[in-house]
Parts: C-alpha cells; structure tokens; sequence
C-alpha cells in the first residue's frame, strides 16, 4: 500500500515538474511608448528575451471627446515608421498588443458610463486597431497593421460605470469581435495588486482573460519585497490570490504576470537579487506566467554588474527558477548587446521592366524568399516629375525616383545604386533622407538624382522648414474621407493646427471656410481635423 501511494506521489511529482518544464512561466512583457528618449519599437523586438509588447495608451473615447480614439502614445499618431516596426516585430514572432487606459492625471479623462458608450467604444477601438476594414472612414493609427490584442489598463472612472460592470460589458463584447475574425487576438487586464481593483474586479471575474498583468507598484501594501522584508504573510496571501483569480478566470488558462517597476531611481524598484528570491516562491504557482515591466526603455538602459540590462536579467531568473525547481536547463541569450544573424533561406532573383510613359521606366529587381517575392530595389529613369506619392520635400530639378520599401535605410538605398549615389546626396534632395532615412514613409518615392540645371533658375531645395503644402499627382493615402477630387495641393496636419491656420498657410486667397469645404470631414466649425493626416490646402 505505501509503494503504491509513493508511486502515485511520485507520478505526481514528476507531472507538476514536467508541466513546469513545458509550460511557458518564463513569459517577458513589457509596455512601450512612455519612455524617455525611447528608441523605436523595432530595437526592442530585437531582444530575444522578450515575447510581448504593449503599447501605451489609449487615453479617451468618444463620449469623453475624442473621436475617433486615436491619439495614444507620442508614438501612435504623425510617426511613420510605428507601423512598419509592428509588421517587423511580427515577422519576428512577437505578439504587439495595444494598451487602452493608462494612469492618466486627469479624473475621468476616460471613462464608460453606459453600455451604449461601451459598444461605440468597442467599434472604435476595434476598426481603429484591429483588422482593417473598408468601411471605417476614420484613421487607423498603425496603417494596415494589425495588432495581435488588447490591454485593459483601466485606472480612472469605475463610479460612472456602476463599480466597473459597464468596463466588464466593453472587455466583454471586445472579446466577442475575436470569435469573427480568423486571426488570433489576445485580451489582458493591467489591475492593480491591491484585491479588488476599482476599475476592473468584475472583468477580472466575469470576462476570460488571456493575461493578467498584475501592478506590484505604486501600492506599498502589495509591494512584491515586503514576501522578504516586511509583513511576509501578507504578501504571500497577495501572491496566492492573484494565482486564484488567474485560476478561476473564466479563460481556463489564465496566466498572472508578476508587474515590476523597472526605473533604478524609484523606491519600487526591485533588485534582480529580491526578483530570484520571490520567483522562488511564486514560479511553481500553477497559474503563474512571466514578468510583466514598466517600462522597456529604463529596463533596457539599467544595467547590472553582469553586463546585462534589466530585461535580460529578468528573462535570466525566469529561466534559472525552472531549472531550479525541474532540474531542467533552459538556454538563455542576453540581447542586451543584440548580434545579428542571417536566417537560412532560399531565393530566388527576377527583375522587371515597366514602361510607365515614353521617357520613364520603373526597374523592378524582387527576390522569391523562401517561396514569396520580395521587392528588393526599384527606380524611375528619366522621369521628370514622381511616379507616385513623394515625401515632403524633394529637389525640384530630380530626374531619377527610387520605391522606397519598408526596410529601406539610406544606406540601403545608395548599396542597391551601387554606390552612384552618396547619403549625403540623398540628404540634400530629400527632406525625409536626414537622421539616416529614420523618418520617410514607405510605398513613397525618393529622389535619388537630379537634371544639371543651373542652381539659379530653381527654387531652394535644401531648408530646415519645409514649405507649407505639398503637391501630389495622386491624393496621399493618409486623408480624412470625402476630400475634395479636385484638390492638388496637401498640408500634413500638426500640433496645435486648425483650418484658420491652414488658410493662412496656404495664402493665395485661401479662406478658413475654402478649407472646410474641401474637407468636409473636419465638420462645420473645423473641430475633427485630424493629427498626422493630410488636409486639402488648394484646389484646381
């Protein structure tokens, strides 16, 4: 009877110690787009001890007087390359999710007080972020990307919205569009550690969650270092109450991420000595999935005696917490000093000639990678005016375009003309061309040569402002609905613009009203005119 309850034990024990091997408790997040100074999206795809990124935030909805919701971060509206780098951090296997809330200043600077408001925020949120769709007149902030989920970090307004029920009805029917598309889509929640969260108890309960990013900042009380120095007992009930949320989530498999604060200067921050200790505790938990950090770029410019930031050496106690508990060696690779590596692929080269006029040929080179032709290089000969839609600013007397695709870099693009064109040429006749191409636009043309025109009979071409309004022979792609067809001058909307200045800038007669007609979308008294799209400035 013994050996045989032994053996049972035994089988058990071997099965929580597989289960722990196999199944991910070694997960990495991290929020972007608050940081200082950050660098671009892409650079933190790179690192391979990161699966998930979430991008922060979207602060309003309509009710609370934005519409459509789209000014998120510093990084989601009149920021080119955002969506290229969430194309390429997907290609790179990394799930990009979009964060909606945040801990904003203002008191209900968001909030849903009906579930009416709740389904027009869903709408919203899902044609803006999700897959595009035809019929959604308004902009989408990373073009046709597509994000792979939604966060709920959901901090302000719970009392306009019966103690978060209404918040749980929005997680809900986001949750239900997921059932009609035939991509796969995250849903998580951002509470805080203290049980139960304002704002989102009731999703935690009610709604299936994929992740539960649990906050261990900001409250004292649940600080994850008190499991060592302060009331133990209290935060170990902290750590198994989180792991029973995550266990009777409605998901079935619900995971609970330990949050960490990852800025040296804070008095939250945890060393990656306490981080080992309490993974210690907290890792066999049967719902535990990863670490969660606030934020990607302090994490990343924190860097220990070992030579590794703070996301490295996250990812390192993760994994050195399995082998301590299975005996199970998992491999670790620090990125914090990332080395490039070529994949294995098979190509396979065309080029293509395409006569558009009698004096202008597009020379296409693509590579077939592994099955699906690329574009590689392409190029307008003899082409007096674009092909298509330029930049911003290009010499008046260029005579020769280049396609610029989305992994372009200057450099690129003078390697690809076999260096018959230098970077600092490209500076000179293109605007977009200056900090290393970092900032055009791709499906766009660049001028990479120019006619010898005497230098006095044209126009200045090299200026640190650009001149307001720019002349398409196409509309661009980025426009509110319903522009005028017969627009054929274009001013990219910034900060602080409105339809006055608009008519001022364009001159000529232009008036405030001349403007809202040409784009009616802006409504009677100019007060949805979009950041980051092109407005009609001028018309035939």
């Amino acid at each position: 009877m013994y050996s045989k309850i032994r053996a049972r034990a035994m089988r058990g024990l071997l099965a929580l110690l597989y289960s722990l091997a196999t199944e991910a408790v070694d997960m990495l997040a991290v929020y972007y787009g608050q940081g200082e100074n950050q660098q671009r999206l892409r650079s933190f795809c790179e690192s391979q001890s990161i699966e998930y990124i979430i991008i922060g935030f979207v602060t309003q909805f309509q009710n609370t007087g934005l519409a459509p919701p789209y000014q998120a971060t510093n990084y989601v509206y009149n920021c080119p390359y955002l969506p290229r780098d969430i194309e390429y951090c997907q290609n790179l296997g990394k799930r990009i999710l979009i964060s909606i809330g945040g801990g904003v200043n203002v008191e209900n600077s968001y909030y849903l007080s009906n579930e009416e408001e709740a389904r027009k925020a869903v709408d919203d949120i899902w044609r803006a972020f999700g897959p595009p769709d035809k019929t959604w007149g308004h902009p989408r902030p990373f073009g046709n990307a597509v994000v792979n989920g939604f966060d709920l970090d959901l901090e302000t307004g719970a009392s306009l919205g019966q103690d978060g029920a209404v918040y749980a009805y929005f997680a809900q029917k986001l949750r239900d569009k997921f059932a009609n598309s035939t991509e796969t889509f995250l849903l998580t929640a951002a509470p805080q550690c203290i049980y139960p969260d304002a704002s989102l108890s009731q999703t935690l309960t009610n709604v299936a969650l994929d992740f539960i990013f649990v906050q261990f900042y900001n409250n004292p009380g649940c600080h994850p270092s008190n499991f060592l120095r302060g009331n133990a007992n209290a935060q170990r009930d902290n750590f198994e109450r989180w792991n029973s949320i995550a266990a009777k989530n409605k998901h079935g498999n619900c995971k609970w991420f330990l949050g960490l604060l990852s800025s040296p200067s804070s008095n939250e921050y945890v060393s990656q000595v306490d981080v080992g200790a309490i993974l210690g505790y907290i890792q066999p938990k049967s719902h535990f999935g990863g670490i969660m950090l606030w934020e990607a770029t302090s994490a990343s410019r924190d860097i220990g005696d070992n030579g590794l930031d703070y996301i490295d050496n996250c990812k390192r106690n993760l994994r050195e917490g399995i082998q301590r508990v299975t005996g199970t060696i998992l491999g670790f690779v620090s990125t914090t000093r990332p080395t490039e590596s070529t994949p294995k692929t098979t190509t396979t080269t065309k080029t293509t000639k395409i006569t558009i006029t009698k004096t202008s040929t597009i020379i296409v080179t693509s590579t077939k990678i592994n099955g699906k032709f690329q574009c590689i290089s392409s190029s307008v000969v003899t082409a007096a005016l674009p092909p298509g839609q330029t930049h911003l600013y290009v010499a008046s007397n260029c005579n020769k375009w280049y396609y610029l695709n989305a992994e372009d870099s200057c450099t690129d693009i003078t390697s690809k003309l076999d260096g018959s064109v230098s970077v600092e040429q490209l500076e000179e006749w293109n605007e977009a061309a200056r900090e290393g191409c970092l900032n055009a636009w791709p499906d766009t043309w660049f001028c990479v040569g120019v006619s010898q025109v005497s230098s006095n009979t044209l126009p200045s071409i090299v200026s640190s402002t650009p001149p307001f309004g720019t002349v398409f022979l196409r509309p661009p792609s980025a426009t509110q609905t319903n522009v005028a067809s017969n627009c054929n001058l274009w001013h990219l909307v910034q900060n602080g613009e409105n339809c006055k200045s608009l008519a001022a800038g364009a001159g000529g007669g232009v008036t405030t009203q001349d403007v809202i007609e040409w784009n009616p979308a802006v409504g009677v008294n100019c007060g949805n005119l979009w950041l980051g799209y092109y407005a009609c400035i001028g018309s035939n």
